[in-house]
């Protein structure tokens, strides 16, 4: 059988099913077009999360609560109460919180708690202060 027997045999073949045919090669389009959907949702889904988290910039801060951790393992999560009411305190030198962001979720806070200005010296240990060059040449 040569490869124009097979392909006048499948034409033939198509031919006589037209309808079946027709329907498979529909369902294929309409598989194909979905999953194009799918993925098109998708990726505009994950550009618009990894846009709001880079116009966050580069002070983001992540907290988490309850992770137990021995030599660098995690042991569990959730089962501890690491933060209480007292941390959330505000003290002077705080920077309030803009966005709280969680796997769900973008949070704007619009805080109306002012912002820092300057430096607390008060706050600050000798050595945090010889550990970060601005502040030691600063210090005075």
């Amino acid at each position: 059988m040569s490869l124009l027997d097979a392909i006048l045999g499948a034409l033939a073949t198509l031919r006589a099913n037209l309808l079946r045919s027709l329907l498979t090669m529909l369902g294929i389009i309409i598989g194909v077009a979905a999953v194009m959907a799918v993925v098109a949702v998708a990726s505009g889904a994950r550009a618009l999360v990894v846009g709001k988290i880079g116009n966050l910039g580069s002070n983001l801060l992540v907290v988490t609560s309850g992770t137990i951790t021995a030599g660098g393992l995690k042991l569990s999560t959730g089962s501890a109460m690491t933060l209480t009411d007292e941390d959330a305190r505000v003290l002077p030198h705080d920077i309030p919180v803009d966005y709280i962001v969680t796997p769900t979720r973008v949070i704007e806070t619009h805080t109306k708690l002012p912002r820092p200005r300057g430096i607390y010296w008060e706050y600050l240990t000798q050595e945090q202060i010889d550990a970060i060059p601005y502040l030691k040449k600063n210090a005075g």
